[in-house]
């Protein structure tokens, strides 16, 4: 999804005018899905803590101006994470949620001079990867990054 955004960007957005912009949240968990209404007004309603942690965690990707941000969980469960060009970018608490999050930035799909910045500069990123995960954030307490609302 950010190639195709980057490539339509490219082709539809004038050089002089704002780019259009996206961002994802994805976390990982059950969920209940339901389905209410009748034959001529149907509505759909998911309710999940994980659909929630997914929705503050889009909410953050403005804040840490990027594209896809997912947690922990998921980058725990990925097959093939050598595969992906990621980042650790914090650790959260979020609203609602009794532990730490450690959230991480997906920036394959980045285009221009910010995919380069960040590909550039993997020692610096290692450092603050680690003294950020050494970070001790107790459950109750706001981490050091206000968590969306």
């Amino acid at each position: 999804m950010q190639k195709a955004m980057t490539q339509f960007n490219d082709k539809f957005v004038a050089p002089d005018t704002p780019k259009v912009q996206i961002g994802f949240g994805i976390h990982l968990g059950p969920l209940i899905l339901g389905i209410i209404g009748e034959a001529e007004r149907m509505e759909t309603t998911v309710i999940s803590n994980a659909v929630n942690i997914a929705f503050r965690l889009e909410r953050l990707t403005r804040y840490y101006q990027t594209e896809l941000i997912v947690s922990q969980h998921v980058m725990e469960r990925l097959k093939n994470r050598n595969h992906y060009k990621f980042r650790v970018l914090d650790k959260v608490q979020i609203n609602g949620h009794h532990e730490p999050l450690v959230i991480y930035e997906i920036f394959d799909g980045n285009s221009g001079r910010r995919y380069r910045t960040q590909a550039e500069h993997p020692a610096s990123l290692r450092t603050s990867a680690s003294t950020l995960l050494q970070s001790q954030i107790h459950p109750g307490q706001p981490a050091h990054h206000p968590s969306p609302n």
